[in-house]
């Protein structure tokens, strides 16, 4: 797959979709010591990638052979479920815990890379929910943008708190 980064993906989203999240930044009253720009756009990948997972476990659930998906529709939802609640985590700047963030981005990096191994394995294999619907293919892209929104030095183990 090619090289995708989170502004890229946060500008193709911003053409597909109005966010709000940007404009929310903007209205928070306090000093954010992160460029919020990055932060928006780190947000509405990790929101766009758990609708990806959402859509590519349902559409596992459809195909014929669903006993053999079992561990992609798992690790689909449980990507979408941790993407969905780091985005919100990181939406939050008010009384910042740099250790909680910190624990549950990697948390989400790690889903993240589960998550589209998983799902290029049934792509090399031809499955037909890839044949289907090619969009899913940009689940997995969803997943390995997201995680490399969050591979960012704002959010990695070492950085300082970003809103200290």
């Amino acid at each position: 797959l090619p090289h995708i980064n989170m502004f890229t993906l946060g500008a193709q989203r911003s053409h597909e979709m109005t966010s709000t999240t940007m404009p929310m930044l903007q209205t928070y009253p306090q000093p954010i010591n992160l460029d919020r720009r990055m932060l928006a756009s780190a947000i509405d990948t990790l929101i766009g990638c758990a609708e990806a997972c959402t859509a590519c476990a349902d559409a596992c659930l459809s195909e014929p052979n669903v006993a053999d998906l079992t561990k992609c529709i798992r690790t689909n939802l449980d990507c979408a479920d941790i993407c969905q609640t780091t985005g919100r985590v990181v939406s939050r700047q008010t009384e910042y815990d740099a250790n909680v963030t910190r624990a549950i981005v990697e948390a989400c990096v790690q889903s993240c890379k589960s998550c589209g191994d998983e799902c290029e394995q049934h792509g090399e294999a031809g499955m037909g929910l890839w044949q289907r619907a090619g969009d899913l293919q940009m689940q997995h892209m969803q997943a390995r943008a997201a995680r490399q929104s969050l591979n960012a030095p704002a959010f990695s183990a070492t950085a300082p708190c970003p809103t200290a």
